[in-house]
Parts: C-alpha cells; sequence; structure tokens
C-alpha cells in the first residue's frame, strides 16, 4: 500500500514511546506504564514539533520557526494541537511569536533559540537605534538620572532583562502597555526608562503595535522575508494545482514540481496548504490527492 509523506510524518511524529504505550493498551495492566511516567512522555504535538525542526525556515541563520499551519498538517485535531502548545508554552520550551494573519497569525519557536537570538541582536544591532554604551551616550538619549551601574555591560542588560524578566513573566503572545511598563520598572541594572526601552524594542522588531492601541504583540525581527516567501510559494503551489484539469494534484506530483518564487521547498508549501486548510487530502488507490477546496 501506498504510504505518503503524511503517512510518514505522522508516523515519525508519534515518539516510539507513546506508540509502545498504544500498542499495550489492551494488555494487562501490569504491562502498562504508570501514571508518572505516562505524563513524562512527549505528546505527539511536541513529537511533531521536534519533526518539524529539522527541515523549517530559519531567520538570520540562527532560530528556527515552525509554523502553525505544518503543526496542523501533522495533528488533525486542532483542539489537541493547540491545547498541547500551550502546555509547551507553559512550560517555557516553546514561545509563540506573532506574525501576519495571512499566515496563521502565529509561528513558534523554541525559548532557548529566541534567547540566544535576542542575545546576538542587541550585542551587535543590525539595524535602527544602537544601544547607549557609555553614561555620556545614555545621557544623550535621555533625560533618566538613575545611574549606570559599574562593570555593566548595556547590552548585555538590556537583553537578559528582555529574556528573564518580560519573557519569563508573560507568557501571552500580547502585552499591555501598562504590564510591560510595570515589569520594566521593577527590573534590576535597567539604566535607561521604560519608555525608551520599549522605544528600542519597537524600533528592532520585537515588538510591534498598531496605530492608537496601547497592546504590544511579540515579534522576531527580519522574519519579513520569510513570510514574504510563504505567501510567495503558497500562491504558486495553489496555482499549479488550479491549472490541472481537475484542479487536484497528486501528492508525489507536487514533491517533484520546483517552485519558482520560495527556496523552503515543495514539502513545506505541502504541508502549509493543508495545515492552513487550502485543499484537502484524499486517499486514493495510486496515492495521496491534494483537492482545492
Amino acid at each position: 500500500e501506498y504510504m505518503g509523506i503524511f503517512e510518514m510524518l505522522k508516523r515519525s511524529a508519534v515518539s516510539p514511546a507513546v506508540r509502545r504505550i498504544r500498542r499495550k493498551s489492551s494488555q494487562t495492566p501490569d504491562e502498562i506504564l504508570s501514571v508518572e511516567e505516562m505524563a513524562s512522555l512527549p505528546s505527539d504535538t511536541r513529537a511533531a514539533f521536534d519533526l518539524l525542526l529539522e527541515d523549517c525556515p530559519t531567520v538570520a541563520n540562527t532560530i528556527r520557526v515552525v509554523f502553525i499551519s505544518q503543526i496542523y498538517s501533522l495533528i488533525h485535531d486542532k483542539s489537541q494541537a493547540d491545547s498541547e502548545l500551550q502546555l509547551l508554552e507553559s512550560q517555557l520550551v516553546i514561545r509563540r511569536i506573532t506574525v501576519a494573519q495571512e499566515v496563521g497569525e502565529y509561528v513558534f519557536v523554541l525559548r532557548e533559540e529566541l534567547e540566544q537570538y535576542v542575545k546576538l541582536f542587541m550585542h551587535e544591532p543590525t539595524s535602527g537605534e544602537q544601544i547607549p554604551s557609555s553614561e555620556n551616550q545614555v545621557a544623550a538619549h535621555t533625560s533618566y538620572t538613575s545611574p549606570l551601574l559599574k562593570d555593566t555591560n548595556p547590552a548585555c542588560c538590556l537583553s537578559e532583562v528582555f529574556c528573564s524578566q518580560i519573557l519569563a513573566n508573560h507568557l501571552q503572545p500580547t502585552i499591555s502597555l501598562s504590564r510591560l511598563t510595570a515589569i520594566l520598572a521593577q527590573a534590576p541594572n535597567l539604566f535607561l526608562p521604560p519608555t525608551k526601552v520599549i522605544a528600542m524594542l519597537k524600533t528592532w522588531g520585537f515588538l510591534t503595535t498598531r496605530p492608537s492601541s496601547e497592546l504590544f504583540s511579540f515579534s522576531l525581527p527580519n522574519i519579513g522575508p520569510i513570510i514574504a516567501m510563504v505567501l510567495r510559494g503558497r500562491k504558486e503551489a495553489l496555482s499549479f494545482i488550479r491549472r490541472k484539469k481537475f484542479k487536484d494534484v497528486l501528492e508525489k506530483d507536487l514533491l517533484k514540481h520546483k517552485l519558482k518564487t520560495s527556496t523552503l521547498g515543495s514539502k513545506f508549501h505541502m504541508q502549509d496548504i493543508v495545515g492552513a486548510e487550502l485543499v484537502r487530502l484524499v486517499k486514493t488507490p495510486t496515492g495521496n490527492l491534494l483537492q482545492l477546496i
């Protein structure tokens, strides 16, 4: 029997330990793992997330991003996927980042990689305003009179505040101005006023907001080109299917098609359009069929 890429990916996305549990579910109670052992097993969504990390877009060659559409392409029960993603967020394993609504509104990154990216970016900003590196520069930027601590690296200080104070104390993808200001006001070793820090985070692209709004979304600098490529590749993949006589295509034929507008690969874009429910996946004797919805 033909096994398409989604069957292979979904089989890989379920951890071996979970498969053993399922095989043993019909056996005697003594052969089933304890509640504590079961609780320690990775969820299907975590296994799928780890699998997708092996072949996903990378921002600035530093941080890997997994799109929600990719996860939904492997975990068809969205309620299960959403619940398990929220658990991973509460465990500080992953972080939800706001992106364009056209690509699912959110992407997910490993928290550890996000913190590394923040530190690299703030120590060597590639765009926007440079971080003040001396008391004289601080004075030139603001009238704030709080002394700069001796032997403190400002870039290190700001990156630590962002990671250990803001990200660690606020797990939601958005944050209000009052909440953000309160966190910054209590942050130790911060030599800039909260208003200045917020302006710098917006300039760099770690925070975004709509006009006349006091609600900020956590974002990722330099992710724009990735989002644009996802949308271009999605459009081309759908156009390829639309040109077919019956507006459908075999999975294996789409995988062979080399996209001209994206370097992310046909497999990524196939996961994207399936998870975004732009096509329907139908099993046939000759393989999985992708039908336009």
